[in-house]
């Protein structure tokens, strides 16, 4: 989602949602910290574990040796590992 996120023209804040991570409830992304994870070691593909909770955010990136990512910092990366070129 955040690639696609990135490559549009414009996007309205506070227009995307996400679930947390710890109770499953819809957050607003911006409010999110993102604990980056990855999915396949074959292919190093990586996704976002999102919680509201930061202190549950920097428990679950301690485990995944890793650190605490925002909103901006999720797009940056879309922005900079574009699917399918422009």
């Amino acid at each position: 989602m955040s690639t696609w996120v990135a490559q549009q023209k414009e996007v309205p804040a506070g227009s995307f949602y996400v679930a947390d991570y710890s109770t499953g409830k819809w957050i607003r992304a911006e409010r999110a910290s993102f604990v980056r994870t990855i999915v396949s070691r074959d292919t190093m593909a990586i996704d976002y574990l999102a919680f509201l909770d930061e202190d549950a955010a920097e428990r679950a990136a301690a485990e995944a040796t890793t650190k605490i990512e925002n909103w901006e910092q999720v797009l940056a990366l879309g922005r900079s590992n574009p699917i399918g070129g422009d």
